[in-house]
């Protein structure tokens, strides 16, 4: 649901992206009801800070 909503918010074409208010209506918006909520689902998935640091090197 967030990787479906960045998408959303990544369309290139003005006309075809949605506005500010359509995506505060998504579902990803509605489930967070705590920072808690948006922090584990935005983090979720990621390598830590270390092997990101890693990986620059």
């Amino acid at each position: 649901s967030f990787k479906q909503m960045i998408a959303m918010c990544l369309v290139k074409d003005p006309s075809r992206r949605p506005s500010a208010e359509k995506l505060l209506k998504h579902p990803f918006f509605k489930h967070a009801r705590s920072n808690d909520y948006l922090v584990r689902t935005i983090l979720e998935g990621l390598p830590s800070l270390g092997d990101r640091i890693k990986a620059l090197k």
